[in-house]
């Protein structure tokens, strides 16, 4: 459990504000956007198999199933596609120990199911789906296999009930970078976008970039953003920084003229909450989540 907190902590790096591509920031970017849509397409082509152009023409759908009633729970989908020949496929990027995970893979399964809209149609329409999640510092078994698949199965002689529902999960860490080969512009196996999803220092991301050109790309595409990001984040604390100043300036001459000292100290709080507020506000806007800007700003 420790370690899989200092990962999520390993945010702010000597430079500044970075975000690793397991970073729910950088993990949408690359992958839950349409224009980047060739990274998710690569990655799952190394999942399922088959052809790469299998994977083109994914439809990103809204990844904020709110279900049916109030009492029904709520899900928000790291992401959620249909490829061209139906199949729904969730992605999701898992990185701390959870209490009731494999129950919560379950429910994010089965849940593709139950949303489809099925009045007046046989169940055979039915569209198959398939669940994924990418597991970092969680080891669900004892072999040495970075990918399992689960589907529903009879409990006695392991005989298959259906394969409408899959789930999958991944384990980065069981991955050796130094152990794969380069591949140049082959499409890259599923061990180089493991690699890349769990590397936690520019160095490991640059060592998995050599090997493949996708993954280059890739790692090209999260510097660009962490570098502008890091750049928007530093002017807009210097600004709102000249802008607390003056602030802070006119409580002091207003808290001198009340004569109370009380206020003079509350001013200066005022002054610098209202910074950390506007400051947080903005990385909100920026999709950071709750958790990132409480470290960062301390509120």
């Amino acid at each position: 459990m420790k370690e899989n907190i200092e990962k999520m902590d390993q945010i702010i790096n000597t430079n500044g504000e970075y975000f690793y591509s397991s970073h729910y920031l950088v993990f949408k970017l690359l992958f839950g956007t349409e224009k980047n849509q060739r990274f998710l397409a690569s990655l799952l082509f190394s999942i399922f198999g088959g052809k790469l152009e299998d994977y083109d023409d994914l439809r990103y759908v809204d990844s904020q199933n709110v279900g049916e009633s109030v009492d029904e729970k709520t899900i928000g989908m790291d992401i959620f596609v249909e490829d061209k020949n139906g199949r729904l496929i969730n992605l999701e990027m898992q990185n701390y120990l959870q209490e009731g995970l494999a129950e919560r893979m379950l429910y994010y399964g089965f849940r593709l199911i139950v949303s489809q809209s099925m009045k007046g149609k046989s169940y055979a329409e039915l569209k198959p789906a398939v669940s994924i999640w990418i597991l970092n510092s969680i080891a669900w078994t004892n072999d040495d296999q970075i990918m399992h698949r689960y589907i529903v199965m009879e409990e006695n002689n392991l005989q298959s009930l259906s394969e409408l529902v899959r789930i999958i999960s991944l384990e980065p860490d069981k991955i050796v970078v130094d152990e794969l080969p380069n591949i140049g512009s082959e499409p890259p196996g599923i061990e180089y976008w493991l690699a890349f999803l769990r590397a936690q220092s520019k160095e490991e991301l640059m060592a998995i970039a050599e090997k493949s050109m996708t993954i280059e790309q890739a790692w090209n595409l999260m510097n660009d953003y962490n570098a502008s990001f890091a750049d928007r984040l530093r002017g807009m604390s210097i600004f709102k920084g000249k802008q607390d100043i003056v602030s802070l300036k006119a409580d002091v001459r207003i808290a001198k003229q009340e004569g109370l000292e009380q206020g003079l100290q509350k001013g200066l709080q005022q002054g610098a909450q209202q910074s950390k507020r506007e400051i947080a506000q903005a990385m909100l806007a920026e999709g950071m989540d709750t958790g990132t800007i409480q470290r960062i700003t301390g509120l």
